[in-house]
């Protein structure tokens, strides 16, 4: 049996060096928000070769958030899997290479692999040109049900496309109830609007997201919005508030873990708390040490060699350590 298997998109995010993005006539108009503009398939290689042709590639990494948390579950020593969609390309080997010690088995190879074209200028904001490709098109009859109801936890992430949004709720409601559900909302479910995503909601013991996207979904201030989503059914909510920390919430109890001062970036740490929060309810512990394992591997993260993946001795250590004495809302860093 797997301890958690990922299921959700897989991407590559190419960063490329460019004086000004903003003047470049790209004429992509089928999607526009905050810096990241959408496009389909049939016009990733044109974009792919024109930003190479005028910029010049700085970086290359796994862009998505639902393979980075089984990627640091597998290093602390769980049996993990993912299920997923990529091309038949070098950008698809690049990701399941990348997933080291996850079975990858299950990650199937159709079209073009998903691609972020993040476009970095010398100065001002980056943005991004988004092409989904193949994670818009993972059909159901794809999956293995077999090996997903042989897991403990499944940890769901966000699809843009209908295709795979709709394989995705139909697995929900089809695998077996003894699997555990952990759903990573996102902004592009966010944006289908609360009724859309209810039936994910409802069946997972556990769902995250942050303040931006509880917003978009309840229009309340994070307390208020987290105590809607409970409501509707789901056990556990994890919210990321921007430049505080995250707030972890059931029905019966509430913690709030402070972000680290020196942590540059919370949005990249985001993945290795949920990664904490998943290990503890994996090692069956109570909501409040889950909350506290979560918070120390993100304040340790920023010490010196920090940023190497947490592995089981250190996952050990973190679980051996004393609690932080009961208290709603108590910061849970040291």
């Amino acid at each position: 049996m797997k301890d958690v298997i990922g299921f959700g998109s897989l991407s590559v995010s190419l960063f490329f060096q460019i004086r000004n993005p903003q003047s470049l006539d790209l004429k992509i108009e089928e999607f526009d928000k905050e810096g990241e503009k959408y496009s389909s398939p049939e016009h990733f290689r044109d974009y792919l070769n024109f930003v190479s042709h005028i910029g010049r590639k700085v970086w290359q990494h796994s862009g998505e958030e639902e393979a980075n948390v089984i990627l640091e579950l597998a290093n602390m020593g769980f049996d993990c899997g993912f299920v997923g969609k990529v091309g038949q390309d070098k950008f698809g080997d690049f990701l399941i290479e990348n997933l080291k010690g996850v079975d990858t088995s299950r990650v199937n190879k159709e079209g073009f692999t998903g691609v972020s074209l993040v476009l970095v200028p010398e100065k001002g904001a980056k943005s991004s040109l988004v092409f989904p490709n193949s994670n818009n098109y993972l059909r159901f009859e794809e999956l293995d049900l077999a090996y997903l109801n042989n897991a403990k936890f499944l940890h769901m992430g966000s699809f843009g496309g209908g295709v795979s949004f709709e394989t995705q709720k139909r697995l929900a409601e089809e695998i077996a109830p003894s699997v555990a559900i952990s759903f990573s909302i996102g902004k592009q479910n966010a944006l289908r609007g609360l009724q859309s995503i209810l039936p994910l909601i409802r069946r997972s013991l556990i769902t995250f997201l942050n303040d931006q996207e509880l917003t978009l979904l309840t229009g309340k201030e994070y307390k208020a919005g987290v105590k809607e989503l409970l409501d509707y059914g789901t056990t556990i909510v994890g919210c990321q508030v921007e430049n505080k920390g995250w707030y972890v919430a059931s029905r019966q109890e509430d913690f709030f873990a402070s972000t680290p001062p020196n942590d540059e970036d919370e949005s990249n740490a985001a993945h290795l708390f949920i990664a904490g929060v998943l290990a503890g309810l994996l090692l069956a512990k109570p909501l409040e040490k889950c909350v506290a394992v979560a918070s120390k591997l993100v304040a340790r993260r920023n010490l010196p060699g920090g940023r190497n993946f947490p592995d089981k001795e250190f996952l050990d250590l973190i679980m051996s350590e004393r609690e932080t004495p009961k208290n709603s809302e108590k910061s849970m860093n040291e």
